[in-house]
């Protein structure tokens, strides 16, 4: 009884009501002002709740297969409407911003190595670029891992090129766990895709090259909130990589990736 109730649970139809808008979040987070940056923590929260949209295309996914019925009639509706919204994110004009700050985003990732099946010989865990974060020395100033003083505040009225200044590199660790959270919904997203389509228009062995390194990077200089997730970060990594022939890029046959 008890495994029907969890399955039960497990399966419930996935509400249809829209996915919280970002204009929401800010009434949410009573985010006021002008100041350049303030939607990051509304992005954030929007990305968190992609998780959800991508988790219904897999909890539709594996209830169609049990009950024998057609893939693309059924998780092909709520993976358009994940791609929508994806896309939305992807277009708004402070993550377009913050992509232009932090071009290893926007570039292709290949390691230097030998891939092994899930195992990987060799360095790969270049570094990102991304500012070091910052720490709270005084009543004005901020101090990075590089020793350097960041003024606290800006005057709201600086120009947009000093405001955007400030933020990269205050904002750093933000945007960081955002584009970790980001990446993974993309690796869930390819795999989804994959296995409706049978193919994806996005690099997964890229996004996962990323989200490996900015894990790293996150877990060299910051305790994680939970201890598992840089561990879960590595593992979308290696999935990634199995189904990749690196370091040239060429993907292999998938055989045995998809019967998993």
């Amino acid at each position: 009884m008890r495994v029907e109730i969890a399955q039960e649970q497990f399966f419930r139809k996935a509400p249809e009501e829209p996915l919280v808008t970002v204009s929401r979040l800010f009434d949410l987070y009573r985010i006021t002002g002008v100041e350049y940056g303030r939607e990051l923590d509304a992005i954030g929260l929007y990305t968190h709740d992609l998780r959800f949209d991508i988790q219904s295309c897999y909890k539709r996914y594996l209830r169609s297969k049990l009950a024998g019925e057609q893939i693309l009639n059924t998780v092909t509706p709520l993976l358009r409407r994940f791609q929508e919204h994806l896309r939305f994110l992807e277009t708004y004009p402070l993550v377009l911003d913050m992509l232009e700050m932090d071009p290893f985003m926007s570039k292709k990732a290949r390691p230097a190595g030998i891939v092994n099946g899930p195992l990987y010989q060799g360095i790969f865990y270049s570094s990102t670029g991304i500012d070091p974060p910052c720490i709270g020395c005084s009543d004005t100033h901020y101090i990075n891992l590089r020793g350097e003083l960041v003024e606290r505040n800006i005057p709201a009225n600086a120009p947009i090129k000093e405001q955007k200044s400030w933020f990269k590199k205050t904002f750093s660790l933000n945007r960081e766990l955002f584009y970790l959270s980001h990446l993974q919904n993309l690796i869930l997203l390819n795999l989804m895709e994959t296995a409706v389509h049978g193919y994806s228009v996005r690099d997964g062995g890229d996004f996962a090259i990323k989200l490996a390194i900015i894990a790293a990077e996150l877990h060299a200089i910051a305790e994680t909130v939970y201890p598992d997730h840089f561990a879960f970060s590595l593992s979308l990594a290696e999935l990634q990589l199995r189904r990749l022939d690196r370091p040239d890029g060429n993907t292999i046959e998938h055989g045995s990736a998809n019967s998993h």
